[in-house]
């Protein structure tokens, strides 16, 4: 299988659009079980395939969120608040 960190670079966290995604977790599928398996939705394993694909993209996604909340330009309300106060005290 891909490795998931591949959404992760130097500059941040790259939120895939979901057909990207769909496709890289078909190839993994494919990889693992041949080239010959079939990834309509329909299938057994096209159902899979729907289901690590809203899985990853909902937790790529609480990824840059949590990455966003650390940024000071992206922050916003009670982290914010901390963020500021954490900086200023050093």
């Amino acid at each position: 299988m891909s490795e998931f960190y591949k959404y992760i670079t130097d500059q941040g966290i790259i939120v895939p659009d979901t057909s990207t995604l769909l496709s890289d977790i078909q190839e993994e599928f494919r990889d693992l079980f041949g080239d010959n398996l079939d990834t309509a939705p329909e299938t057994p394993q096209g159902r899979l395939i729907e289901l690590f694909n809203r899985n990853r993209g909902f937790c790529i996604k609480m990824c840059a969120a949590v990455s966003n909340m650390l940024n000071l330009n992206k922050a916003n309300g009670f982290v914010l608040d901390g963020t500021v106060t954490v900086a200023i005290s050093r």
